[in-house]
């Protein structure tokens, strides 16, 4: 009624993952530590037949989680643990995506590549009975502007909902606040306002 696998390494995702998992069938709980390098966004989207326009972006993940549950859902949503994520440069290969942060922040030249070029993405989920929630979960920075965002994960209603002000780079010719940004809504579906 136990399965005990001692720490492995394996190739994922175009980087390498170092894991440990300890599962008790009696109670269904499941302990996990995840050590990953290199991991491409790029390819979590690709292989899961998402048809998002993300290209680059090497991921750091290392999470230590306590769940219990009969499914995936279920484990998911009474995960206990910390998980951290810091993401590399990666484009989100949008041409539209790029016209609305440029007339955000009332931008540059746009020589670049069309998208939203991302120099780094980086979240700190401290994760209780399947929800992180606090001040500055998550935040990110591009080419043209930073955003770091508070709120709430729910994996257990399987919604979220982040918010910010995004900022002009430091260096850049925008002196003032460009805004409030608003992430939310379904995990499957994400809006932003």
């Amino acid at each position: 009624g136990r399965l005990d696998v001692p720490r492995f390494t394996a190739s994922m995702l175009g980087g390498t993952a170092s894991v440990r998992l300890r599962m008790e069938s009696a109670n269904q709980h499941m302990h996990v530590d995840f050590d990953g390098k290199g991991l491409l966004l790029e390819r979590w989207f690709h292989e899961r037949g998402r048809k998002i326009p993300f290209e680059g972006g090497p991921m750091q993940i290392q999470a230590h989680l306590d769940s219990h549950g009969e499914s995936m859902k279920q484990l998911a949503a009474n995960m206990d643990g910390p998980v951290q994520i810091r993401m590399g440069r990666g484009t989100y290969a949008s041409q539209r995506a790029e016209a609305a942060e440029q007339k955000i922040a009332a931008s540059f030249s746009t020589e670049q590549a069309a998208g939203i070029r991302f120099e780094c993405v980086g979240a700190m989920l401290p994760f209780h009975s399947g929800r992180a929630q606090g001040a500055l979960l998550a935040g990110a920075a591009s080419d043209l502007s930073r955003l770091v965002t508070s709120g709430e994960i729910d994996f257990r209603r399987q919604q979220f909902e982040l918010h910010g002000r995004l900022k002009p780079r430091s260096g850049s010719s925008i002196s003032a606040v460009i805004g409030d940004v608003k992430l939310f809504g379904p995990m499957a579906k994400p809006q932003v306002s």
